[in-house]
């Protein structure tokens, strides 16, 4: 008899049980996405934290800079108080500083610091 490593979704969290491979469909029965009146959404999303990656990401890419600083802004739109507590908003907006931009650019990461509290 195969046996397959089956996590139950009422076990607590880490907890996995032996099942046979047999009765895994009975455990853990298949599901249909598309009865699903929302689909698919990723648990435990932060509200502008895929911007905030995003914009973290593209501070690293040369040429990509001002992109980076938009995508800064608008997960700043997106949850205000969560962005301008995070320390690593705070590092990617010193970092960006020291990088050559655009005047448009400039003038909003210049905003974005002095409403995180950075001094320029």
């Amino acid at each position: 008899m195969s046996c397959t490593t089956a996590q139950i979704t009422r076990a607590p969290p880490f907890s996995c049980f032996r099942v046979p491979a047999e009765t895994v469909g009975e455990v853990l029965p298949p599901v249909d996405l598309h009865e699903c009146e929302t689909g698919v959404e990723r648990v435990g999303s932060v509200p502008g934290e895929e911007r905030l990656d995003l914009g973290r990401s593209l501070a690293h890419i040369r040429g990509r800079e001002a992109e980076a600083v938009a995508a800064l802004l608008i997960a700043e739109e997106i949850a205000p108080q969560r962005i301008r507590a995070n320390a690593l908003v705070r590092h990617t907006v010193e970092f960006l500083t020291a990088r050559k931009l655009p005047s448009h650019a400039t003038r909003d990461l210049r905003g974005l610091a002095h409403r995180i509290g950075l001094s320029l």
